[in-house]
């Protein structure tokens, strides 16, 4: 497995984690969760971004 994949992984892993226990505090009909969602879907996209171009340097 690629080192890139695995740091891709455990970005994702943490997000579900914080998806996961925001639906347990508030909810999921609460609009706070709902963010939380949207905002680690951005975050996720940002990170693959930026993971790809350091390792696409590296190489």
């Amino acid at each position: 497995m690629y080192r890139k994949d695995q740091v891709k992984g455990i970005v994702a892993i943490i997000l579900f984690g914080i998806i996961g226990v925001s639906f347990f505090v508030f909810g999921d009909e609460s609009p706070l969760t709902k963010y939380i969602a949207l905002g680690a879907f951005v975050i996720w996209l940002l990170a693959t971004y930026f993971i790809r171009k350091n390792f696409e340097k590296n190489d």
